[in-house]
């Protein structure tokens, strides 16, 4: 019975070795439709797809409504700002570093914000984040926030995956902003 034991233990100590220490959980929530944009269907397929790229990236991804994003801080009117303060704010990112992605629509007149913090900085160079908003602005324009999103998610998730195997897709940078 000792020797049973014994090996069970081992082998707990042994697989506990093999699961990275680092590795963090992904965020309780990715998606805050604060704007009503999306149907219940929508909202948890996107919940549940940025849960999924932020769990395998190692890098948290949001996406964010808001009617006016002047309700949501103090930014001086400049959506970047705006941005940034609820990023850090509610304590959004994941690991040490707070590796982080976050695209906010503010409806009141249709801006958008790309904010990459961390790792998601590194990973979304300024021509990574315009190619990132070419993908999705054209959903946008015809009003469509699920398929935008998705666009932005399979895109944001094809650049950290290119990043963590050393592919960084251009120069580095804080932000890609504009009206949709």
């Amino acid at each position: 019975m000792k020797r049973l034991i014994s090996i069970l233990v081992a082998v707990l100590l042994l697989a506990l070795l093999v699961i990275p220490a680092a590795a963090a959980e992904a965020p309780e929530y990715c998606v805050y439709d604060d704007a009503g944009l999306l149907g219940d269907i929508e909202y948890q397929t996107l919940e549940d797809y940025a849960k999924e790229v932020s769990q395998q990236r190692q890098c948290a991804v949001y996406f964010v409504t808001v009617d006016d994003f002047r309700d949501y801080g103090e930014g001086y009117g400049v959506l970047f700002v705006v941005c940034r303060e609820i990023f850090l704010d509610n304590d959004f990112g994941m690991g040490e570093e707070k590796d982080g992605v976050m695209l906010i629509l503010s409806m009141a007149e249709r801006d958008y914000c790309l904010l990459a913090h961390g790792f998601g900085d590194t990973a979304l160079t300024d021509y990574g984040k315009d190619y990132i908003s070419e993908e999705f602005l054209d959903n946008f324009a015809d009003n469509d926030w699920y398929g935008g999103c998705l666009d932005y998610l399979a895109c944001t998730d094809e650049l950290l995956s290119q990043a963590r195997e050393g592919n960084i897709y251009d120069r580095g940078s804080w932000i890609t902003s504009g009206v949709l």
